[in-house]
């Protein structure tokens, strides 16, 4: 499979194979794309493309994991890790379906990223959360 990079400065978003990224108000939106599953490979390249679309400058970031299909051990234990979780100040996550809860709760629960991290079915509270790292 290969893969890709698009970013368009102007609009402060990019996308690859497993999302789409983008800055607004001080926060990286990140919302993945539909049936997604997540192993350690896919994992590695959304960290690696967000990495370098944020230009290295840590976010506050909200992500929409309602199109989440499965998320693998390893690709829990690498998000989580500390290549993972570089760069982020907090992580609010909006899931909206019971599996999706389930599965991100197993991440923040099990695999545990050193970073401020909550789940939650509301955006507007997610975001609001988020101004607490501001």
């Amino acid at each position: 499979m290969s893969y890709f990079l698009k970013v368009n400065n102007d609009l402060n978003h990019f996308e690859n194979d497993f999302c789409r990224m983008e800055i607004k108000k001080e926060i990286l939106h990140c919302v993945f794309f539909p049936f997604l599953l997540i192993d350690e490979r896919v994992a590695e390249i959304i960290v690696r493309d967000r990495i370098k679309f944020s230009k290295g400058k840590p976010y506050r970031m909200l992500m929409d994991i309602s199109n989440l299909k499965y998320i693998t051990r390893e690709g829990r234990e690498y998000l989580a890790s500390e290549i993972g979780i570089k760069n982020i100040i907090a992580g609010a996550y909006v899931a909206t379906s019971q599996n999706e809860k389930l599965l991100w709760n197993m991440f923040l629960n099990i695999n545990r990223p050193a970073t401020p991290s909550q789940i939650f079915e509301d955006k507007k509270e997610a975001l609001k959360w988020l101004e607490l790292f501001k």
